[in-house]
């Protein structure tokens, strides 16, 4: 059987949590792994909490990189004069609007690469001051450019709502009674949770792990008992097979 992702288990047959630690934080934190126990044999239980402390050490792991990784200041005017008196820089061949000296358009090898570095100096240009056109200088003759329509808005995508029907037209039918009404119990939870106008598309890992953490801990209306972790755990694989 294939574990999930940071779950080992030795000849013991209790469940690890395995992650390795960025490169960049290595040299601080001082170790290259971090692994903890998590004291069961049980394969979902061990699974519910490798996804909740993934979850956290991502958390950590984002802080950490803020805290004692800024993010190195822009290039000064010397050190870019410097790179490309070494062959250091790559120059563009730009047309530019004669009242404003602004860029009108920017011609690039057609790779991702030059793309990228091409926008990086546009952006740039345009926060740079640029001198002004003499009031001499001749109006030059301009061809007006159509300008392009507005990108339509992305569509949000597919609701929770809207997958969990199609889910069960194309699925229920061949699924045992049982197991089919488990199922829709744990797409009914989901979708209580994170709200069935929510776009598949827009549900992340942090959300879903907070919504697998709270079977556990919120006490429900009915009998006053949180589920156990093995039933949670169970909740969970039925979910995950949306």
């Amino acid at each position: 059987m294939r574990l999930a992702h940071h779950l080992v288990r030795p000849q013991s047959g209790i469940y690890y949590f395995r992650q390795r630690v960025p490169v960049e934080l290595q040299p601080v934190l001082g170790v290259r792994f971090v692994q903890h126990s998590l004291r069961t044999r049980d394969c979902h239980t061990a699974k519910v909490y490798s996804y909740t402390l993934s979850l956290r050490y991502a958390q950590a792991f984002a802080a950490l990189r803020g805290a004692v990784l800024p993010k190195p200041p822009p290039p000064s005017i010397d050190d870019i004069l410097k790179s490309d008196r070494a062959g250091g820089t790559r120059r563009f061949e730009m047309d530019l609007d004669p009242g404003s000296l602004r860029p009108t358009r920017i011609k690039i090898d057609g790779t991702k690469q030059d793309n990228r570095a091409a926008i990086e100096a546009l952006r740039l240009l345009a926060q740079t001051a640029l001198p002004s056109v003499p009031a001499s200088t001749p109006a030059p003759v301009v061809v007006p450019v159509p300008a392009a329509p507005p990108a339509a808005p992305k569509p949000a995508g597919l609701s929770l709502a809207e997958a969990i029907r199609l889910y069960t037209e194309s699925e229920a039918p061949n699924l045992n009674p049982n197991t089919w009404s488990q199922r829709q119990r744990a797409f009914d939870s989901l979708k209580a949770t994170l709200g069935g106008a929510t776009a598949v598309s827009a549900i992340v890992r942090e959300q879903a792990g907070d919504w697998a953490h709270g079977l556990i801990t919120r006490v429900p209306s009915d009998d006053g008992k949180p589920m156990t972790k093995r039933t949670a755990a169970n909740v969970v694989s039925h979910a995950a097979q949306l």
